[in-house]
């Protein structure tokens, strides 16, 4: 569970497999197809413990996926079919005579310019010659230049019908490599050899072994030869490769020549999980309450009320359904608002997301209708509110994957404990109870609104639909930075600056400070800065980090 908690699903069960030595007794029982099974689960289990979940949660969403797939009611992902073991995909070694009949994608013929070897072939031939075939012992044969040049011609046709088969393996794409050997040069002319090679490429192109010798009158010859025989216009392109090192000609140096080469040494390394965190998981180390299936929602948001059927009295937003659905869909909605238009021009975008989160818009759309109004217009700096942004310079949910070596508890509450001239105490408090493993590896999140002002600056917004109480003045400075220390929302803000800071940094673009603003939507009044927590950081002070 240790592991579970610091590492993460995958890194668990890989620890507890190789303990109890799962996958060798697998193996040695020939049961290939369970160890298939089991890595596929073991990845889906990853993939969604990136959700942050509790191992509860996570046990709940393992349990449901098994249910709807028993009664075959779900949609299955493509992720989640049955994996077949299949060699489909990887890469194939296969000899000439392997590959009749066979084709490929891509194919490459390392060694078309070799001679084949003739000590290999079998005892026996069969020689053709005036007509007939005649079967002759490899020991008759060398009795006899005829007889041997019949031979050599034999294997010559043998050698260009595999040749054959090489060459036309390939769909889309075929590499041959030609290079100079001295098995592939003619042999020594005689009145009975004259002109025959003993290579198949080489007689295809009919070739001398002098070219072998010169890289540029190759090429020239390799596209003279396909000038004139390419009539289905296939593309060829030519790639040469001037490598002397490896030279059949390079003459042996002498012992007292050649470098003294050592074994490279490399100091011992332990090995390392590699850590993947977000905000949710490590504020879950800290609180250990909650176990619920929807995790990346703050535990606040996650208390369920049963859904009135008539809108309440006065400002409707804070009768508004609280829990984990209510919460989405006004994220969602505020995700794609355009906030240059009044929310009441928007209404079609509204209400599909209400009915699509089975809130009923004609209950609820006024009260959202004037909540996004108000967020649009409560005022975030001098001058400044979403309203006034111009799109081009603000990016909703802005995704962030940043590795760190150095993400230390130790370090941050140190940190915090640096900021009293400019959090309250409560938060300052709130860091020092902080409660999770040191990251090594990576942190992942989501900005709700990463945004640049006509004055250059940048300011972080994240809504979050929090009841702190039933009108707008229960969201009080004091009321916010409670549920600001409780859920250590201070701790996300802190996260997605270094994110922001570390993505203007790699654009030469970071400032001097940055802005984060919090907007609990139930307290805005889209007049004064009611129901928004501020926090300025000096981009400085997340040097460290950034």
């Amino acid at each position: 569970m240790e592991v579970w908690h610091q590492f993460g699903i995958y890194s668990a069960l890989q620890q507890f497999f190789t303990r109890h030595q799962v996958e060798t007794h697998l193996l040695a029982q020939k049961n290939e197809r369970s160890l298939t099974n089991l890595h596929q689960i073991m990845e889906l289990l990853a993939q969604e413990d990136e959700l942050s979940h509790t191992p509860t949660s996570l046990h709940q969403w393992l349990n449901q996926e098994i249910q709807a797939a028993l009664k075959n009611n779900s949609i299955t992902a493509e992720h989640q079919v049955l994996r077949l073991e299949s060699d489909e995909n990887l890469v194939k070694i296969v000899t000439m005579h392997a590959a009749k009949g066979l084709e490929y994608p891509i194919v490459f013929c390392p060694f078309a310019w070799k001679k084949s070897n003739d000590s290999s072939r079998q005892q026996w031939y069969i020689s053709h010659k005036n007509g007939e075939a005649q079967i002759i012992s490899k020991n008759q044969y060398k009795q006899s230049n005829a007889d041997k040049l019949s031979i050599q011609q034999e294997n010559l046709s043998e050698d260009l019908r595999l040749l054959y088969v090489a060459l036309t393996r390939a769909r889309e794409r075929l590499y041959v490599y030609v290079s100079h050997f001295q098995s592939s040069e003619q042999p020594k002319k005689s009145a009975e050899n004259e002109g025959q090679f003993i290579n198949a490429l080489a007689y295809l192109l009919n070739a001398d072994k002098n070219l072998t010798q010169d890289a540029t009158a190759y090429e020239n010859h390799w596209r003279n030869f396909i000038a004139e025989n390419n009539q289905n216009g296939a593309d060829f392109e030519f790639i040469v490769h001037h490598d002397t090192h490896h030279s059949s000609n390079l003459k042996k140096q002498q012992n007292a020549d050649l470098p003294n080469y050592q074994a490279k040494s490399f100091q011992n390394r332990h090995f390392q999980f590699i850590q993947h965190a977000s905000f949710t998981s490590l504020s879950r180390q800290t609180q250990r309450a909650t176990e619920l299936l929807l995790p990346a929602l703050d535990s606040d948001e996650l208390q369920m009320t049963a859904l009135p059927t008539t809108p309440p009295d006065g400002d409707s937003i804070h009768a508004f359904p609280q829990g984990a659905a209510a919460g989405v869909c006004l994220h969602t909605i505020l995700e794609r608002l355009d906030f240059k238009q009044p929310a009441a021009e928007q209404i079609d975008w509204i209400d599909k997301k209400l009915n699509e989160a089975r809130f009923d818009a004609n209950i609820w759309r006024d009260a959202v209708v004037q909540m996004c109004d108000f967020a649009r217009e409560t005022p975030l700096l001098a001058r400044v509110n979403l309203a006034s942004l111009n799109p081009r310079n603000y990016l909703s949910e802005m995704t962030f994957l940043i590795h760190t070596t150095h993400f230390r508890l130790a370090d941050i509450q140190a940190w915090f404990a640096t900021q009293k001239n400019k959090l309250p105490e409560r938060i300052i408090q709130a860091a020092q109870q902080l409660n999770f493993y040191d990251v090594r590896g990576f942190l992942n999140g989501a900005v709700d609104l990463v945004a640049q002002t006509p004055d250059n600056n940048i300011l972080i917004i994240d809504h979050k639909s929090n009841y702190l109480g039933n009108s707008a003045a229960a969201y009080t400075p004091h009321a916010i930075n409670d549920a600001m220390a409780e859920h250590h929302y201070y701790f996300q803000a802190f996260i997605y600056a270094i994110a922001v800071a570390r993505y203007l940094k790699s654009r030469d673009r970071l400032p001097e400070k940055i802005a984060v603003r919090y907007l609990f939507l139930r307290g805005l009044d889209g007049i004064t800065n009611n129901g928004v927590w501020t926090w300025d950081i000096d981009v400085a002070d997340l040097t460290k980090w950034t």
